[in-house]
């Protein structure tokens, strides 16, 4: 039986683009002195573990990889080690309303 291809949303396209350039910025960060800085080290090693996931996912149309990247952030506590790492005037104009 022949499977059905259906041509990729550009959307999901673009997220795949979008994805594997921060990807790449990500691995340059950690060859580069900040990547030597442990703090920064263990924060850019999972942001690139599920940059890495929502590339995948993101070229693909399995849904269930979602659940796997929604795990990782959550367990990896990538959200509040993004905050702690975020200049202060970037906390204070959140903090406003700013962004």
């Amino acid at each position: 039986m022949e499977e059905l291809r259906l041509p990729v949303p550009l959307w999901q396209r673009d997220v795949v683009v979008v994805t594997w350039g921060l990807l790449e910025n990500t691995r340059l960060l950690m060859d580069s002195p900040v990547g030597r800085d442990q703090r920064f080290a263990v924060l850019l090693d999972d942001v690139e573990v599920v940059l890495a996931q929502i590339a995948t996912y993101a070229g693909s149309r399995d849904t269930s990889d979602l659940q796997l990247i929604e795990q990782a952030i959550e367990q990896r506590g990538l959200l509040a080690k993004l905050r702690a790492a975020a200049p202060a005037t970037y906390q204070v104009a959140r903090a406003q309303g700013v962004l």
